[in-house]
Parts: structure tokens; C-alpha cells; sequence
């Protein structure tokens, strides 16, 4: 999935670079190439909010939802891609793929703090990260769909996204300060440490270990 999408998004630069160019060199620019330049960006757009997204599925901490977080980017972002093509101004179409492209913007938020390395005690800023995420989406869905006046929800919705915001900036913060190395690549068959937190874990190879201070699992490989 990652080989996939990278590939995708790399093929996606290359033309939109391209069409960049020759834009500015030849001077010829009509509304099928501004489509095929826009397709481009799209593409490389939804390449890599599902790539963010996939990364989650190393730590495997959020089951099923990375998974989403892929197809919502590929639906969301093609139904942009197609509403340009055929010209489709039909207002819930425009906002089913803004709220497929939030979800994936979500699970992609989601994927890359989750693998911030925190010690066991600090692992729940993790979690609020991604609890602020999920109360930061469904307040943005909210207002695609019922577009609110209230200012009461525009206030608690400012809460909400300040916090959010706070905790974004806090998780690498505290990734950086902790300054756990990365994993092993399966270079010795015995653990000791957590390769996430850096708790006390002990295991062979072929097992799968379970860190009790963060909660992750994982198989000890030799390679």
C-alpha cells in the first residue's frame, strides 16, 4: 500500500510539475490542461493523506480505521476529480466528497502522531490527539452538511479545534524530549525494551510481545 501510493504520488508531481512548465514556457494554457493539471494535484493530494493514513497500520493501535482513512481519500478526492472533469455542481455531491476528504484528513492526522514514541506515562496525549482529531472532524462534517449560526456551537467548535491544535504541536514535543530510539529491524532475537515507549518487555524471537506500559504488540523477527 505505501509502494503504491508513493509511486502514485511521485507520477502526480511529475505531471503537475510538468504542466507547471509548460504553462510558464509555452504559453498555452486552456481549461483541459488546467483539468489535467488539477487532476494531478488531486491525485497527489489523495496519494498522500492515504499515505499518512496506512501508517497507522504499522502500529496496528487503530484496527479498521486507517483502512477508511485510505478509501474515503481515493472516493473523496476522485469525486472531486470526476465533478471537474463533467463539470457537476450539484451540492450534495460537492459535500458527500468534502466529507469523505475530511475523514481521510482525519485518519491521516491520526496515523502520522500515532508514531510519536512516548514513554508509558505520557502515552495518553496520544490518545487525546486522536480523540481532539475525531471531535475536530465531526464538528467540520457538521458544518458542511447543516451549516450552523449558532454561536454557541462556533464557540464550543473554537474550544475544540484551539485544544486540537495544542495537542498537535504538544505530541512531537514530547516525542523530541522523550528521544526513544526507532525499532530494530530485527537485528537481535531477544528484546528487553519496548521499541514504542521504551518500557521493560522481555521476549524470543517468533513470539508476539505485549508492552503492558503502552499497550502495543508486536513479532520478534530475525532477518
Amino acid at each position: 500500500m505505501k509502494r503504491a501510493a508513493l509511486t502514485t504520488a511521485l507520477v502526480a508531481v511529475a505531471v503537475s510539475a510538468a504542466l507547471g512548465v509548460y504553462a510558464l514556457v509555452g504559453g498555452s494554457f486552456g481549461d483541459t490542461e488546467g483539468k489535467i493539471l488539477g487532476t494531478a494535484m488531486l491525485v497527489t493530494a489523495a496519494a498522500i493523506i492515504a499515505l499518512a493514513a496506512a501508517m497507522a497500520l504499522e502500529s496496528g493501535r487503530l484496527g479498521w480505521l486507517p483502512y477508511v482513512g485510505v478509501a474515503a481519500a481515493i472516493v473523496g478526492f476522485g469525486m472531486l476529480i470526476f465533478g471537474m472533469w463533467i463539470e457537476i455542481d450539484v451540492d450534495p455531491f460537492v459535500r458527500a466528497a468534502g466529507t469523505l476528504i475530511v475523514v481521510s484528513l482525519m485518519t491521516g492526522y491520526m496515523g502520522l502522531i500515532g508514531l510519536a514514541r512516548l514513554p508509558g506515562r505520557q502515552q495518553w496525549t496520544v490518545a487525546g490527539a486522536h480523540t481532539l482529531a475525531a471531535a475536530s472532524a465531526a464538528l467540520v462534517i457538521a458544518a458542511i452538511w447543516v451549516e450552523p449560526s449558532s454561536d454557541v456551537y462556533w464557540r464550543a467548535g473554537g474550544v475544540v479545534f484551539v485544544l486540537f491544535a495544542a495537542a498537535t504541536v504538544t505530541v512531537p514535543i514530547l516525542h523530541r524530549m522523550a528521544d526513544i530510539p526507532e525499532p530494530s529491524a530485527g537485528v537481535s532475537p531477544e528484546v528487553s525494551h519496548c521499541p514504542f515507549c521504551g518500557a521493560p518487555v522481555s521476549g524470543a524471537a517468533g513470539s508476539r510481545i505485549r508492552c503492558a506500559a503502552c499497550g502495543r504488540d508486536w513479532v520478534v523477527e530475525i532477518r
